[in-house]
């Protein structure tokens, strides 16, 4: 009895030591996850704020494109309202000169005296010289092209961006 209790122990013993073994192995294996997910919250948290960095850049060129866009509508309305104005005033004072020049007629329709009538006719009767305005149009509408270049620099500035930040495509 007494050996087999004793051959029994060194078998306990043995049995303890692999125990121990697999525990250490195991709080190994612990302590190795928690370093794991250590650096994975580093990486997770520079990931983040290199994200914040991209996005923000994007958005500040979309914000500078949509500023540039507005910018160039702008300018177009203004240089639409200078046109308009412009057409305005040769508009009336071609008004003012066929008004003036009907007078004219109406006061040589009116006239006894016919010497001084066919000595004026010639001048009031020749060609108006009035520019034809059937072909003038005033265009405020935005160039779809225009739309179209800012897009396509909005594009390029954003490929741009994106070039400088090479991990996107890990995160895509």
């Amino acid at each position: 009895m007494e050996e087999e209790s004793q051959e029994r122990k060194r078998h306990l013993v043995e049995t303890q030591k692999h125990v121990q073994k697999i525990i250490q192995n195991r709080q190994e294996k612990i302590e190795e996850i928690k370093q794991s997910t250590e650096l994975d919250k580093k990486h997770t948290d520079k990931e983040k704020t290199e994200s914040m960095k991209m996005f923000s850049a994007l958005m500040h060129c979309i914000e500078r494109s949509q500023a540039d866009l507005l910018k160039v509508i702008e300018e177009k309305q203004k240089t639409t309202e200078r046109q308009a104005e412009q057409f305005i005033r040769e508009l009336e004072e071609e008004v003012i000169e066929l008004k003036k020049k009907n007078n004219e007629m109406e006061q040589l329709l009116h006239t006894q005296d016919h010497f001084k009538f066919l000595q004026i006719f010639p001048f009031l009767h020749g060609p108006l010289h009035n520019k034809n305005w059937n072909v003038v149009r005033n265009n405020s509408r935005l160039n779809v092209e225009t739309l179209r270049r800012t897009l396509r620099q909005l594009q390029e500035s954003l490929n741009e961006e994106m070039k400088k930040l090479p991990e996107i495509g890990k995160l895509l």
